[in-house]
C-alpha cells in the first residue's frame, strides 16, 4: 500500500451496489471498521479501483456505508488502476486487512479462493501466489479443503468465527444437510456450548451415520435430537449434557452400557457427602480417585469410618470392573 497514492474519494463516485469483493464476515467487519471512524472524520482509508464509470470498492464496504448513512461526502482512499488483475486486487485486499486488523478466517479464505477460481485463475498461480499472501501454506490439497467450505449456515459460521476455530474444525461442519444445520443452530443459541463439546457431538453423529450407512439427518431424527434441542429448560447446561450423552451412547453403545454398569455399582455403595468417587468415563485409564472434603473434626471422623468400612472395600470390585 505504501506505493499507492492516498487521495480523497467522493462517495458519489463509488458504485456501492458492487459487492464483488465484500468477503469479510459482516458482523465482525462492521465492529472493526467503525473503530476507524472518529465522528465525521475517516482515518482508515478504503481501497477502490477505477472502472469505466464509477469506482469499485475493494476494501472498506462498512466505511462506505457509514459515510452514506451519515452524509459524509468523501473518504480517504488508495486507488488501484483499471488494469489491475483480479489476483492483484485480492492480494492488495488481503495484505491490507492482515496488516491492519487480523489473520483471515477459514470461511473468508474460501471466499478469496472461490473468486480466483471463478475467474479462471490457474491452480498453480493460486497455490504459488495467492495462498502465501493469504497467510496459509501453499498446498493444492489445502486449497481444496478451503474451497469445500460451502453451504454453512450463518449461525454456525458466526459460532466458529467467534470461537476462532481452526480449518480442521470447520471441515467437521462441512457438507451437512440444511435441516441438520438448523437444529445445530438452535443448539448453539440455546445451550452456548464450548467449541470442543460442539465438535465432539458433531464428530460422534457423523461417525454414527457412517457406521450405520445413513445420512446425518436420519441419525438426528432417530435420536429425536430436534425435540431435545427445542425443549431446553431453565438449565441449558444440563440439557447439553443430556444431548451429549445421547449422542455418545449412539456412537459407543458397548462402552455406554459398561458406563451404566459402573454407575450402578457405585450407586449401591453408601458414600458419605464428604467423599467423592472419580473414575475415567472414557476407560482410557484404569483408576479410581477418592477425594475427601474435610472442614471439621466430624468430617474427618466420617471419612475415617468410610475408609474402614465394608463400603470402601466394595470399591475394589468397581475398580476390577473398569
Amino acid at each position: 500500500m505504501n506505493l499507492l497514492k492516498l487521495t480523497n474519494l467522493k462517495l458519489k463516485q463509488c458504485d456501492l451496489a458492487d459487492r464483488t469483493f465484500d468477503i469479510f464476515f459482516e458482523e465482525l467487519q462492521l465492529t472493526r471498521h467503525l473503530q476507524s471512524i472518529d465522528q465525521s472524520h475517516i482515518i482508515y482509508p478504503v481501497i477502490a479501483q477505477e472502472t469505466e464509470r464509477l469506482f469499485r470498492i475493494i476494501y472498506g464496504f462498512k466505511i462506505a456505508e457509514y459515510c452514506s448513512r451519515n452524509e459524509i461526502e468523501e473518504m480517504p482512499a488508495y486507488i488501484l488502476p483499471r488494469s489491475s488483475s483480479i489476483i492483484s486486487l485480492l492480494l492488495h485486499k488481503a495484505e491490507y486487512h492482515r496488516q491492519r486488523s487480523r489473520e483471515l478466517y477459514p470461511f473468508e479464505i474460501m471466499r478469496f479462493l472461490r473468486i480466483l477460481v471463478d475467474n479462471n485463475i490457474s491452480k498453480e498461480e493460486i497455490v504459488k501466489t495467492a495462498m502465501p499472501a493469504l497467510g496459509i501454506v501453499a498446498n493444492e490439497k489445502l486449497m481444496g479443503q478451503y474451497l469445500s467450505l460451502t453451504n454453512i449456515k450463518p449461525t454456525i459460521i458466526n459460532f466458529l468465527i467467534h470461537k476462532n476455530a481452526s480449518l480442521k474444525t470447520w471441515l467437521v461442519f462441512n457438507n451437512i444437510q440444511s435441516e441438520a444445520q438448523k437444529i445445530f443452530g438452535t443448539l448453539i443459541s440455546k445451550t452456548k456450548p464450548s467449541l470442543s463439546i460442539f465438535e465432539e457431538i458433531m464428530i460422534n453423529l457423523k461417525e454414527t451415520a457412517l457406521r450405520d450407512n445413513k445420512n446425518l439427518f436420519d441419525i438426528i431424527e432417530e435420536l429425536r435430537l430436534d425435540e431435545q434441542v427445542q425443549n431446553v429448560d431453565d438449565s441449558p447446561q444440563r440439557k447439553l449434557t443430556e444431548i451429549r450423552e445421547i449422542v455418545f451412547k449412539a456412537r459407543y453403545p458397548v462402552i455406554s452400557k459398561h458406563k451404566e454398569k459402573i454407575k450402578e455399582s457405585i450407586a449401591k455403595i453408601k458414600i458419605p457427602p464428604q467423599v467423592k468417587i472419580i473414575w475415567d468415563k472414557t476407560f482410557e485409564r484404569k483408576e479410581i480417585k477418592v477425594e475427601f472434603s474435610i472442614n471439621s473434626i466430624e468430617d474427618f471422623k466420617v471419612c475415617s469410618r468410610f475408609v474402614s468400612s465394608e463400603d470402601f472395600r466394595k470399591l475394589k470390585n468397581v475398580y476390577e470392573e473398569i
